[in-house]
């Protein structure tokens, strides 16, 4: 019996995590440590909707930040400016790419000093009142 816990416990895991997901998964999720002297730092991943309704992103918040954002770069008058994006709808079936240039995340205002290696926690609301816990560990701009 003791041999089969562990196997147990990892499938009733996988379980629940595909559940709280909805089926949306995150890929590659980068989140750079802000700059010294710096109050923003941005962050990217890639996100796949593998499930046959849409989801939306209602809000994402971290421990280590006052504010977490979701941005679109566009072009304004000829000048790029950053966009607030309220609520991000990921259709189903299909992806949505958070990437330099493009839409990504804005993580505001740290509430300490974050270096290179420090784990990031983002807290992410969807739709149907479903929510996702990630984290990764603040990487180099360079």
């Amino acid at each position: 019996m003791q041999k089969l816990l562990p196997l147990i416990l990892a499938i009733l895991l996988t379980g629940c995590d595909s559940l709280k997901s909805n089926g949306i998964t995150f890929n590659d999720l980068t989140v750079y440590a802000p700059r010294a002297g710096s109050r923003v730092t941005a962050g990217f991943t890639n996100i796949i909707n593998k499930s046959a309704d849409a989801v939306t992103i209602t809000s994402i918040s971290s421990p280590q930040f006052n504010s977490v954002e979701i941005h679109e770069t566009a072009i304004i008058n000829g000048v790029a400016r950053m966009v607030k994006i309220e609520a991000l709808t990921i259709p189903e079936h299909q992806s949505v790419a958070l990437k330099p240039g493009g839409k990504h995340l804005m993580l505001i205002d740290p509430k300490k000093f974050i270096t290179e290696g420090e784990e990031i926690n983002l807290i992410i609301e969807l739709s149907r009142n479903e929510t996702v816990t990630l984290s990764t560990s603040a990487v180099s701009r360079f």
